[in-house]
C-alpha cells in the first residue's frame, strides 16, 4: 500500500514538472517531440518483448484486424493528445493544458453515462455540477474558448473509450 502511494506521488510529481521540461524543448516542434517519444518507446518495448521472448504475442496481435483497429484508433487519439499537450507547453499555455486534464474526468463520466449507459447517483450528479461550474468559471475567466483544453479532454476521453 505504501509503495503504491509513493509511486503515485512520484508519477504526479513527474507529470507536474513535465511542462518545465517541454518548455526547454520549444526549439523542436510538437510533432518532432512526439515522434521521438513514439520511436524510442517502440524500440524500448520491442527490446523488452525480445528479452522476454514474447515477440510471438506481438505477431499474433498484428494479425487480428479488430484488435488492430482499436489499437490504431487508440494510437491516433493518444498521439493527438500528446501533440496538443506538447504544443500547449511549448506555447506556454500550461493553464489550458491543466484545464484540459481537469475537464477530462468530467467528459469521461459523461461518456460513461451517455455511451456506456452507466447511471450516476444524485450525489454524483451534484459533484459533476460543482466541477462543471468550476470549469466554466475558469474557462470564462480565461477570456476566450480554451480550445487546447477542450482538445486535450476530448482526445483523452475518446482514447479511454478505446480501451
Amino acid at each position: 500500500m505504501r509503495s503504491g502511494l509513493l509511486f503515485g506521488i512520484a508519477c504526479y510529481g513527474i507529470w507536474g514538472v513535465l511542462p518545465l521540461y517541454l518548455i526547454e524543448l520549444e526549439f523542436a516542434s510538437a510533432l518532432e517531440v512526439v515522434a521521438h517519444r513514439a520511436l524510442w518507446t517502440a524500440l524500448i518495448c520491442l527490446g523488452i518483448l525480445a528479452a522476454r521472448r514474447s515477440l510471438g504475442e506481438l505477431r499474433d496481435t498484428l494479425r487480428h484486424g479488430r484488435q488492430m483497429a482499436f489499437l490504431t484508433a487508440a494510437a491516433a487519439l493518444i498521439a493527438v493528445n500528446w501533440l496538443v499537450y506538447v504544443y500547449a507547453a511549448n506555447q506556454r499555455e500550461v493553464l489550458q493544458a491543466s484545464l484540459g486534464y481537469f475537464i477530462n474526468p468530467l467528459l469521461t463520466v459523461l461518456l460513461g453515462v451517455f455511451v456506456l449507459r452507466e447511471r450516476l447517483r444524485p450525489a454524483q450528479w451534484i459533484a459533476m455540477a460543482i466541477a462543471a461550474s468550476a470549469v466554466t468559471v475558469i474557462a470564462v475567466g480565461y477570456g476566450h474558448p480554451p480550445w487546447l483544453a477542450l482538445a486535450l479532454a476530448g482526445s483523452f476521453g475518446l482514447y479511454v473509450m478505446t480501451q
